[in-house]
């Protein structure tokens, strides 16, 4: 019986399928020689199912009035089978070309029509799956449009190797998105297939890296020029130490040698019995020495103003002797 030669849900469809027709047939608005087809599931001896495609017509009499039901049927399994993982394989290209930001092109050089793929249509932002070639070739910025047309001369004419990075203004937000293409030639067939990658982040880590490296190279040049004015400004600090070192020494001696003036002569006039001559002599002396030490007690203040940016310089002309 259908019920035990069908699964529950394909007799329903049968029933549903038969009692439409005889409801048809019955008004007398159907075409008489129409066909129909429906796909049903069936039970084997072992339970397990097939799909059988069943093509139904009516027999009839000379007044047309249907007088049986003729039905061809096939077993279609395997090619259920075969449509479901060819679906099954183009659903996970396309979640494949989606994750991998890829997608595939053809060129037919004899129609010059370029066939798609959906992930080539989303990079380049186009809507119909099949283009000319002369409009999809205009999608590329300009100045790559030489580049890519002796490269694809090269590989039709000469089989060289089709192996292109590009830019392209994608038509449908105006972005503009880095592409890496490979191709390949079909003598054969005379068409082109090729496989289009939307390298733009990449592109984009690229150029962010090497900005970031140029800033770098700017810092290292910057501390190295920080480095060298720094090693100068220790060795003239250094120098300027040893300078100071030499100044006081020197200074040391200028002064001690009229304050050495100053404690002998006073001495001397301590002594008795000096003649007022020999007075006279004495404070003279410990005079000029008092003002050779004032002199450079001035000059080491004047030393140390310079140092502190506290003496005021006045600049004016003078006249310099000829000389004779």
């Amino acid at each position: 019986t259908f019920e035990e030669m069908m699964t529950p849900e394909s007799l329903k469809e049968v029933m549903e399928l038969f009692n439409k027709e005889m409801e048809a047939e019955v008004n007398g608005t159907a075409d008489p020689y129409r066909t129909r087809t429906i796909e049903i599931e069936e039970y084997c001896k072992d339970m397990s199912t097939i799909i059988i495609e069943c093509t139904i017509s009516f027999l009839r009499d000379e007044n047309l009035k249907a007088t049986a039901i003729l039905g061809i049927s096939r077993d279609i399994t395997q090619r259920k089978k075969v449509l479901k993982q060819t679906e099954e394989s183009e659903h996970f290209l396309k979640k494949a070309e989606k994750v991998a930001h890829f997608g595939y092109w053809q060129f037919d050089l004899n129609t010059n029509i370029v066939n798609t793929s959906e992930g080539a249509r989303v990079i380049y932002g186009i809507d119909n799956e099949k283009w000319r070639i002369s409009d999809i070739q205009k999608v590329p910025l300009s100045h790559y449009r030489k580049k890519l047309d002796k490269a694809l001369t090269d590989l039709i004419k000469h089989n060289r190797p089709y192996d292109q990075t590009f830019e392209i203004k994608r038509p449908s937000d105006g972005k503009i998105v880095y592409i890496h293409s490979i191709a390949e030639y079909n003598t054969e067939k005379n068409t082109v297939f090729g496989v289009i990658h939307d390298i733009t982040e990449q592109k984009n880590a690229e150029n962010q890296l090497l900005m970031q490296n140029h800033e770098i190279e700017a810092q290292n040049e910057e501390y190295r020029i920080l480095n060298e004015e720094l090693q100068l400004a220790k060795e003239r600090a250094e120098e300027s130490d040893k300078l100071k070192s030499a100044f006081l020494a020197n200074m040391s001696h200028e002064i001690r040698t009229p304050m050495n003036g100053i404690l002998g002569f006073s001495e001397l006039l301590t002594k008795p019995n000096l003649t007022q001559a020999n007075q006279q002599q004495y404070t003279t002396i410990i005079k000029n020495c008092s003002n050779q030490l004032l002199t450079i007690v001035n000059d080491l203040i004047d030393i140390s103003k310079i140092e502190a940016n506290q003496l005021k310089i006045i600049k004016n002309k003078t006249r310099v002797a000829a000389k004779s």
